[in-house]
């Protein structure tokens, strides 16, 4: 969107996430991961599939690309009218300087890599909040559409996309005991 390609992009973004997001090409397995049961796989192969296919663009559009993740050491907050309270939500924004240069781009591929971090499926992916690294997730952990969050505080947003690992359209199971249930 932000270079103006979006007509041709999400058939590019198809091809990607079929021929190269395969379990082969998309996970990158950690042995220590498993050992310390954090997770299968890092986020490497993740990364270089976005190095591979995003570069820096000419600055045509404005974009504010906003990614939720999950904060796993939680972070203060408040509640509606105002109380303090912990939150493990977190909203990573990214304005159109952020696809200008190779060095915003790696902060937003570290907030996909946070975004995309599907506990037992992938280790905990670091994010520096308040000067510290923070082990992130995925953030439908606490929120599963979170689209409100998302959103907050921008009036001017006229589309909104939401990526799940689902189809539209579900067939229902018919057992609903053992591993059909899970």
């Amino acid at each position: 969107m932000r270079s103006g390609t979006e007509a041709v992009a999400g058939d590019e973004l198809a091809r990607i996430w079929i021929e190269e997001a395969t379990v082969s090409q998309g996970f990158n397995v950690s042995l220590r991961g498993i050992l310390d049961f954090e997770g299968i796989s890092t986020s490497a192969k993740l990364l270089a599939i976005l190095r591979r296919h995003i570069q820096a663009s000419v600055a045509r559009h404005p974009v504010d690309v906003r990614l939720v993740t999950t904060n796993s050491a939680g972070e203060r907050g408040t509640l509606e009218p105002g109380r303090p309270a912990t939150t493990f939500e977190r909203v990573l924004r990214f304005d159109g300087a952020t696809f200008d240069s190779e060095a915003g781009l790696e902060s937003l591929f570290g907030g996909v890599a946070a975004s995309a971090a599907f506990p037992g499926a992938f280790l905990p992916f670091p994010l520096q909040i308040d000067g510290q690294a923070v082990p992130c997730f995925d953030g439908g952990l606490t929120d599963n559409t979170s689209v409100k969050q998302a959103i907050d505080g921008a009036e001017d947003v006229d589309r909104v996309f939401v990526i799940v690992p689902y189809p539209a359209l579900l067939e229902p199971t018919p057992e609903r005991h053992g591993l059909a249930l899970a």
